[in-house]
């Protein structure tokens, strides 16, 4: 991951040389509580003895919050891992993200939707082919600073 101290950098293409390795579930409710869907999660998985990275998680959230009913957002939750199990429990699916993307950060979680503006108009002004309409935001807190990533797969 990119880690920068400033509020949101001007959105880049990086290659990501080594995977970022994730154990998520999909999730429906409100966004606001996702912090509690990581919880759980982790919950289970030290039930599994499935070691993950502490205060590094990721999100994928398929649905425009100012549109969909906070109990009907769907989304993809999950801690990261320094490799990926052999076998995962019933419910549970491997993240793997490599490759090129394009990213922006943010140390500022008010100014995640002004992220997403950024890096979506940096995809269309320089006419970039995205694999997918929906970032997968990655949440890490280290030596004192919080930084949220924003990761667009590109095609």
């Amino acid at each position: 991951m990119i880690h920068s101290t400033a509020e949101i950098i001007k959105p880049q293409i990086i290659t990501l040389e080594k995977p970022i390795l994730g154990v998520c579930k999909h999730v429906k409710g409100d966004y606001v509580r996702s912090q509690h869907y990581v919880q759980e999660i982790q919950r289970q998985l030290i039930a599994f003895n499935i070691p993950f990275i502490p205060m590094a998680v990721v999100g994928v959230y398929f649905d425009d919050p100012r549109q969909t009913p906070p109990d009907e957002q769907k989304s993809l939750q999950g801690v990261l891992v320094e490799t990926l199990p052999n076998a995962l429990p019933e419910g549970f699916e491997a993240l793997s993200m490599d490759g090129k993307f394009l990213h922006i950060s943010t140390s500022d979680p008010q100014k995640l939707g002004l992220a997403y503006h950024k890096i979506i108009e940096y995809a269309i002004e320089n006419n970039l082919q995205l694999a997918s309409p929906h970032g997968k935001q990655i949440a890490t807190f280290a030596n004192n600073n919080f930084l949220i990533d924003i990761y667009f797969e590109l095609s």
